[in-house]
């Protein structure tokens, strides 16, 4: 099924007091997601990590809200 998802930019991430905040993405358990979601390394504020994160073409987001996350 694919949801209804709120996203942002990944160059837009939020950067919380215990540093960059991961997508809900990272920690969903939803099984029956068909939303185009795909792992990536990507390197916040100089530090490399792999998530979760939402492609369109060449365009990669990061998601903040999503009706079908559990």
């Amino acid at each position: 099924m694919e949801y209804e998802c709120r996203t942002i930019p990944l160059s837009r991430a939020v950067i919380g007091p215990n540093g960059v905040v991961d997508p809900l993405c990272n920690s969903c358990k939803s099984s029956d997601c068909d939303n185009n979601i795909e792992f990536h390394k990507v390197s916040i504020i100089g530090i490399t990590r792999k998530w979760r994160v939402m492609a369109r073409g060449n365009d990669m987001t990061i998601v903040i809200d999503c009706e079908g996350f559990c």
